[in-house]
């Protein structure tokens, strides 16, 4: 017996074609009580006739299964619809926030890469200028004119550095004793006098710097000791003049002009006026070795600069070695060679190639004099 066949009878008859959904609201399979589907009144089945028994229960079947189809069961109201709405809101605003910090992130990291590119780049221009620096150093260090025009610069420089306290004493020294000598005769009231005690002190520094240009003039040569510096002869308008009494003469005479007066004045802190003469000294015994130094230098680049010249399609560096070698050749042969040569091989060593060349050009170094000793080994067949 089924749930219809259960209602109480009450008399009522059911019309000839029963609404569908017409059930009572405990058939709603949602669970709503408080609305029914239907406000049918109740049906007296025992009156109805077999049609209309079966017409009922065919709109009763097919209510109920309309009732339990899956879609009545998840639909949703209208406020969880709203509340799904706000989360979807929600959902895609975290969402556009993520977005900006993935592009905040990539363009941050897109900057980074720039500034290590640029970096990379600012720093593959500075060794590129420093290998430009490096490589124009390296051609002047072995080029020998480019040397030999260097030290020219270089040793114009150091003389005139080296003169500079010379010069600075003899002003100083013009200026202070003039005022030291005039307190000390008591002469501050005529101009005359006054003006001339400048050149008091000058009359024998002065010639103490001509002296020291002179001898910044002197030709290159092995450097001299200081007493060779002091007291060597030199030829003067061709008399032979003996510069160290002239020198120590013209220093005593500045001694006294600058320190004598103070003394004199009672004042013992003229003793400091010895700086005067002692700048002119230092000056005098540096020109003279800077000078010969240079001078020294200058020639050893005027040989390189000789030697070195190309010849056809030797390069510089296999000329120089040519010419060498026909040099040392030229010395065994003559016997102008400073040395012995090995009683095997009948070669020089490379000891006595040096002094050799350095006879003959004015300088030569142990690298050269190498090169030429194993240049010969090698055209006389000769291993190691």
């Amino acid at each position: 017996m089924t749930a219809l066949d259960e209602r109480p009878r009450n008399g009522h008859v059911l019309p000839d074609e029963l609404p569908v959904g017409a059930l009572p609201a405990q058939t709603n399979p949602a669970g709503n009580s408080a609305q029914a589907v239907s406000t049918a009144p109740d049906l007296d089945l025992g009156l109805l006739t077999a049609e209309q028994l079966d017409k009922a229960i065919a709109s009763a079947t097919s209510v109920v299964e309309r009732q339990d189809v899956d879609e009545l069961f998840t639909a949703k109201n209208a406020d969880e619809i709203e509340a799904k709405r706000e989360v979807c809101r929600e959902f895609r605003t975290d969402m556009l926030e993520v977005e900006r910090e993935r592009n905040a992130a990539v363009v941050s990291r897109a900057r980074a890469e720039l500034d290590v590119e640029n970096r990379l780049a600012a720093q593959t221009l500075r060794d590129e200028l420093d290998a430009s620096k490096a490589r124009a150093l390296l051609k002047r260090m072995t080029n020998p004119v480019a040397y030999l025009a260097s030290q020219v610069r270089v040793r114009r420089v150091a003389l005139a550095l080296a003169a500079a306290p010379a010069v600075v004493a003899v002003l100083i020294g013009a200026i202070q004793s003039q005022e030291a000598w005039s307190r000390l005769w008591n002469v501050t009231g005529d101009v005359l006098l006054t003006g001339a005690l400048y050149g008091f002190e000058p009359l024998f520094t002065l010639p103490l710097v001509a002296i020291l240009l002179y001898e910044a003039a002197t030709p290159g040569g092995s450097v001299r000791t200081v007493k060779e510096t002091w007291f060597r002869k030199a030829d003067f308008d061709g008399d032979q003049t003996e510069f160290g009494s002239i020198k120590a003469g013209l220093l005593l005479a500045s001694v006294l002009i600058n320190v004598l007066p103070h003394l004199l004045l009672g004042e013992l802190s003229g003793v400091a006026w010895f700086a005067v003469p002692a700048a002119i000294v230092i000056s005098l015994s540096l020109v003279p070795k800077l000078a010969v130094g240079f001078g020294q230098r200058i020639l050893n680049a005027k040989s390189d600069a000789e030697l070195g010249v190309s010849s056809g399609s030797l390069p510089p560096v296999l000329a120089k070695l040519a010419r060498q070698k026909r040099h040392v050749e030229l010395a065994i042969k003559d016997g102008s060679y400073r040395g012995q040569l090995d009683e095997k091989t009948r070669l020089p060593s490379a000891n006595g190639v040096r002094k050799t060349l350095a006879e003959l050009q004015g300088a030569a170094g142990m690298p050269d004099a190498q090169n030429v000793v194993g240049f010969m080994r090698i055209e006389r067949g000769i291993e190691e």
